[in-house]
């Protein structure tokens, strides 16, 4: 049972690196809202979003742009 749930763990680790790196590489090749033509039918673009869930958070004190 304590193997599973570290397996869990692991892959819970793996996915926010994965989704951190991917973010990083975004901001570091992608000019903002200018849209990446990578294939006939996919586009890249770089959008900002400063609220957490489609701006639930948006007239927050501040401390939300951490989770988000």
């Amino acid at each position: 049972m304590m193997i599973k749930r570290l397996q869990w763990l692991w892959l819970s680790l793996a996915v926010v690196l994965l989704d951190q790196y991917t973010k990083y590489l975004a901001r570091m090749y992608l000019s903002y809202g200018i849209p990446e033509p990578k294939l006939p039918i996919l586009n890249f673009t770089l959008i900002g979003n400063q609220g957490v869930a489609f701006s639930a958070f948006n007239f927050a004190g501040g401390w939300q742009r951490f989770i988000s």
